[in-house]
């Protein structure tokens, strides 16, 4: 596809790899919401089950009850913009041998490792965008007015908190307060409780292993064969390379073991659980488009991702460019738990 009269659409080369080795992205929690302009207003969605509950009233009179409307808010952001730019030159194809072959390498193998590259730096820098708004409920936009988005202060509300005792030798005690945890979630999600489909509690490798090997967790699996798959004392699943996770048996709670330093860096406490909601719920929001760096990009469509080659009239160079918006939208600020390990 031709994007202007001297650029090339690299987008569906850029679409060829693969995305399926970054945690969050892997695990889907948001909603797409492409848009056209480079500022959106984004609305506080999440409501209440305050009025929705009838109370008896006298038949035949006029009492009735009544259905209160919720006080929406809008603010107005400007979404996030990341550019990357390489150049290609005569040089560095003329009389150079690709690695690792014994041919001369081509414009077309160059292109093929900056956009591979291009989509490393885009799908990092999205795992460190989702773990900033899911983790601590934050949008760092050091490049727009805002500076420095807090989606609870937006929003008026803050996470909640618990501690789980790994340390106690009680046998049921873990379990109690993950359950606890899981009956705080689901009230303070109030008209949202039934769209939660997991629980996902992140944790830091150390209160990942205090969980995982304490003495309840331990004495509750004291008789079942290590070899079993349900023995999460000794059996874990691997969700993608270096990911452990395991379920807390009887809950919809799964206890992942956190060790990229991207995701790690937005982590302010021991482990953070985050409910996943079902798809369309709006719950957590990825806003993308808005391109921004040509004419020729400024009436196309919403995309996640732009990429496509250029070069100038003297035809000396090509430029590879990657652009894209984001901003992950968090309105469960509230109903997210920061736990403490002890």
């Amino acid at each position: 596809m031709i994007i202007g009269n001297e650029s090339v659409d690299l987008a569906p080369l850029f679409s060829l790899h693969d995305s399926r080795n970054f945690l969050l992205t892997s695990l889907d929690f948001t909603d797409p919401v492409g848009v056209s302009s480079h500022k959106v207003a984004v609305s506080q969605l999440v409501e209440t089950n305050e009025s929705l509950f009838n109370k008896e009233t006298s038949r035949f009179s006029s009492e009735h009850n009544v259905t209160k409307r919720e006080q929406g808010k809008e603010f107005l952001v400007e979404i996030p913009y990341f550019l990357r730019e390489d150049m290609i030159k005569p040089q560095d194809v003329q009389g150079k041998r690709k690695p690792g072959a014994t041919v001369e390498e081509t414009l077309t193998d160059i292109y093929a490792e900056y956009v591979a590259k291009h989509h490393i730096a885009f799908q990092r820098t999205k795992e460190s965008v989702l773990a900033a708004s899911l983790f601590s409920g934050r949008t760092y936009t050091p490049k727009t007015d805002d500076v420095l988005i807090q989606w609870g202060d937006l929003f008026s509300v803050v996470p909640m908190t618990a501690t789980i005792d790994a340390s106690s030798t009680t046998p049921s005690m873990v379990f109690q307060q993950f359950d606890q945890m899981h009956t705080d979630v689901i009230t303070k999600a109030q008209s949202q409780a039934a769209a939660v489909e997991r629980i996902v509690v992140f944790c830091k490798p150390a209160a990942f292993n205090a969980i995982r090997y304490s003495a309840g967790m331990v004495n509750a699996f004291q008789y079942a064969s290590p070899t079993d798959d349900a023995n999460i004392v000794y059996s874990v699943r691997s969700l993608l390379p270096g990911v452990t996770t395991f379920t807390i048996p009887g809950t919809n709670i799964d206890i992942v073991k956190v060790t990229d330093p991207l995701l790690l860096a937005h982590m302010t406490s021991d482990a953070v659980a985050v409910p996943k909601f079902a798809k369309g719920s709006n719950v957590y929001q990825n806003i993308f488009g808005a391109p921004s760096s040509t004419f020729d990009l400024l009436n196309s469509g919403a995309a996640e991702y732009y990429s496509y080659a250029f070069s100038p009239a003297r035809n000396d160079a090509v430029n590879v460019v990657t652009e894209n918006s984001q901003m992950v939208v968090n309105h469960g600020v509230g109903f997210t738990v920061q736990i403490t390990v002890a």
